[in-house]
């Protein structure tokens, strides 16, 4: 079918999974777009989310996928769909060769949370912990550094958590000090 009608986006929805299992990935994944770009094209954008979510279900480390959905949901208005994308591709992204793409999916999902709130039970706080905590596993010290520091600011129940996650990216005696004595003053 790719063959005699690449653009033809009718059949795209059966063949795409049927490619995929039978693991011809780069062709699952061009099958499971052209699905999209059609349903698109039709208008059907909510149709087209679902493709993406079936795509996902088979290459969950695409980043790309996980992209278009979230850019569909904000193209209805729908920023609490985009954001919760993200964070469905970070639950989906837990082993250590998925970190980049799952950096990539929390980089985005904080971009849409920026502006809400820093305390000690807010989802943000959550997800830039995990962002630094990913970062320092893929040696990217500076940029978690980076992340935990722009937290200090936050209320005293939430500074504690920040600190120990400097503590845990960095076990000094000063991180130590800073987590058993959290101040957001204290350097």
């Amino acid at each position: 079918m790719l063959e005699h009608a690449p653009g033809d986006g009718a059949g795209h929805p059966k063949l795409a999974p049927l490619l995929a299992d039978s693991g011809e990935t780069t062709a699952a994944i061009e099958s499971f777009q052209l699905a999209a770009r059609g349903q698109i094209e039709q208008g059907f954008d909510d149709r087209a989310i679902g493709v993406y979510v079936q795509a996902v279900g088979y290459f969950p480390e695409q980043f790309g996928l996980w992209e278009a959905i979230a850019e569909l949901h904000l193209k209805a208005g729908r920023g609490a769909d985009a954001l919760r994308a993200f964070l469905d591709a970070r639950e989906e992204l837990r082993t250590p060769a998925d970190r980049p793409v799952a950096m990539l999916c929390l980089s985005r999902a904080l971009e849409l949370e920026a502006g809400s709130s820093l305390d000690k039970k807010s989802p943000r706080l959550a997800h830039t912990l995990d962002l630094a905590a990913l970062c320092g596993k893929e040696g990217q010290r500076e940029r978690a550094d980076q992340l935990l520091e722009d937290l200090a600011n936050v209320e005293p129940g939430a500074l504690r958590q920040v600190r120990w996650a400097q503590f845990k990216l960095s076990p000094t005696p000063r991180h130590l000090w800073r987590w058993l004595f959290p101040r957001s003053d204290d350097e």
